[in-house]
């Protein structure tokens, strides 16, 4: 699994839930960590999505983007027209991290009326992905 976050800062920091943290046993999952700049001109969310959408194949899948992309951008759909970024500068910045390497909060230490534990966590001093050894063809396409 591939979990993809981005920061407008200049640092690795990156807002987390207890469960994006917390892969089922058998999966290992990777953190992708890109910086964006935000431009008067550049790459849009909708341009990101149309590029995606241009290279699947399967029209259940496409549409599936499009609904959770409208999903997670809830009410500032629209506004995600007019904000872009520069395309090249995050490509550059983006790194990768094993989810085990990212300090978290361990759920047994969460009384169990407490829901929905999100924190910040800074990743600019974590070792990055070390590809080696890895057999998972969604994470090896990943280079």
């Amino acid at each position: 699994k591939i979990e993809v976050k981005s920061t407008l800062k200049s640092q690795r920091i990156h807002s987390f839930s207890i469960e994006q943290l917390t892969p089922n046993k058998n999966s290992q999952l990777l953190i992708a960590s890109i910086l964006t700049i935000e431009t008067g001109t550049g790459t849009n969310v909708s341009d990101l999505i149309e590029n995606i959408v241009n290279r699947i194949k399967d029209k259940n899948l496409s549409f599936r983007l499009n609904e959770l992309a409208a999903l997670t951008l809830g009410k500032d759909f629209e506004k995600s027209f007019d904000v872009f970024f520069d395309y090249q500068f995050a490509l550059d910045s983006i790194q990768f991290y094993q989810s085990s390497d990212i300090p978290t909060i361990q759920k047994n230490n969460i009384p169990s009326n407490i829901m929905n534990v999100r924190f910040d966590c800074d990743l600019s001093n974590l070792k990055n992905w070390d590809k080696k050894g890895i057999k998972s063809k969604l994470h090896n396409s990943l280079f």
